[in-house]
């Protein structure tokens, strides 16, 4: 996993990366309740008060661009009739921590390529991050197999 010191995984960034998804784990509004909370003009400078306006905006724009984003991914999406709704589930079960639970699907949207602002291509090509065992398995397997 994702090493948990990094400022990149930190909740504050990913929230930032995915404010929907931060929105659909931790509930209703909770985003627009943030801004809210957030005090306009808590900076007295007059620059202040524009970087935070703009923030807001910002915020909300890409909160509206990734909820229309998966509304359409939704629409796309086909039912399936599974047996799982015949199951019958233990309700304290079924919920995890929400919080653990949002910081895995963003990792695992990170692990899969999907974070729009992180460089995967200088990480694949960095070979100093390569695990020489598997490189060498590779290559053992390539030579064994022609």
């Amino acid at each position: 996993m994702l090493e948990s010191n990094d400022p990149y995984v930190s909740r504050e960034c990913m929230k930032a990366r995915y404010p929907a998804l931060y929105e659909r784990y931790f509930g209703e509004g909770i985003i627009q309740r943030e801004i809210s909370a957030k005090k306009p003009g808590s900076d007295c400078t007059l620059s202040g008060m524009i970087m935070e306006h703009a923030e807001l905006q910002n915020a909300r724009e890409l909160l509206k661009t990734q909820k229309a984003k998966e509304k359409e991914k939704e629409d796309d999406v086909e039912e399936y009739d599974t047996d799982e709704d015949d199951e019958v589930v233990n309700e304290e079960d079924s919920y995890g921590d929400p919080c653990e639970e949002w910081k895995d699907a963003v990792c695992q949207r990170f692990l899969q390529g999907l974070d729009k602002n992180f460089d995967y291509a200088a990480v694949d090509g960095e070979e100093d991050y390569d695990d020489l065992k598997i490189r060498e398995r590779d290559e053992e397997e390539e030579y064994f197999n022609d």
